[in-house]
């Protein structure tokens, strides 16, 4: 999901750098503080797109071992994002079952925000 938001982050194959070059677990200091300041880079890039009524939304979900997240972009750009662990049970269904969890329920939660057009 970097990749798809680098063209809004200034030095953006710098600072992946770390994370490139990195081929251990855990991961080296220097790689997590790539990953802290991509991150940050990605949220203060969705603070700056504004909501446009007449471009349609993207939802785009992403479902890992531990996890389930989404981001809302409109014309490639991060609008907003949802993220969360999954639970116990969760834990247990197969890839393909968190892969839908994940859209049914950023579909639930990113249409819940306070935008005039559907997702």
């Amino acid at each position: 999901m970097f990749a798809h938001h680098c063209r809004w982050i200034p030095g953006f194959s710098d600072k992946i750098r770390p994370l490139l070059d990195n081929k251990h677990v855990p991961l080296s200091e220097a790689a997590v503080k790539a990953i802290e300041a991509i991150k940050s880079d990605i949220s203060k890039a969705s603070l700056t797109a504004a909501v446009e009524d007449n471009i349609p939304f993207r939802v785009e979900t992403d479902a890992s071992k531990h996890a389930i997240a989404a981001t809302l972009s409109q014309a490639c750009r991060p609008v907003a994002f949802y993220s969360r662990t999954l639970n116990k049970s969760e834990l247990y269904h197969s890839s393909i079952e968190k892969e839908a969890y994940a859209i049914v329920e950023s579909h639930e939660i990113l249409e819940a925000l306070p935008y005039r057009q559907k997702l």
